[in-house]
C-alpha cells in the first residue's frame, strides 16, 4: 500500500505506533528506497526547536505552574511567530520564547532545514 506513495528521499511522519509496520512494509519492497521516518513530535523538535528538563523547570519556576502546564506552554511555542499580536496572551508567549532563546533553553537544529 505504501509503495505508491514512496519515492527516494522521503520523510515519512507517522504516529509512533505505526513506525514498525511502515518500516516492515518498506523492507518487503523489491527495490531499495532512501527514506527517513519519524513521529510528529520528533519532526516538531527537529523542524522548530527542542527542549529539555531545564526548559521545563525554568517555565515552572518563572510562571509558577505545574509540569504539565509548562509542557503546554512549550508545545504552544511551536506555533508562535516572532511578531506582534493583538492578543496579550500571544504576546506573552512571544516574550517567553525570546527569553528561552536568550537563555539557551531551547535548541534549534539548523541542519534539519
Amino acid at each position: 500500500m505504501i509503495e505508491k506513495y514512496l519515492k527516494d528521499n522521503n520523510l515519512i511522519i507517522v504516529p509512533n505506533g505505526l513506525k514498525k509496520k511502515i518500516i516492515g512494509e518498506i523492507n518487503n519492497l523489491d527495490r531499495l528506497v532512501a527514506y527517513k521516518i519519524m513521529s510528529l513530535e520528533e519532526f516538531m523538535e527537529h523542524y522548530f526547536f527542542s527542549y529539555d528538563k531545564s526548559t521545563i523547570y525554568y517555565i515552572m519556576k518563572k510562571l509558577d505552574v505545574s509540569y504539565e502546564i509548562a509542557l503546554e506552554y512549550i508545545h504552544n511555542l511551536y506555533y508562535i511567530e516572532d511578531k506582534e499580536y493583538s492578543s496579550l496572551k500571544l504576546n506573552s508567549l512571544v516574550s517567553l520564547k525570546k527569553e528561552l532563546v536568550a537563555n539557551n533553553l531551547i535548541a534549534f537544529n539548523m541542519a534539519f532545514v
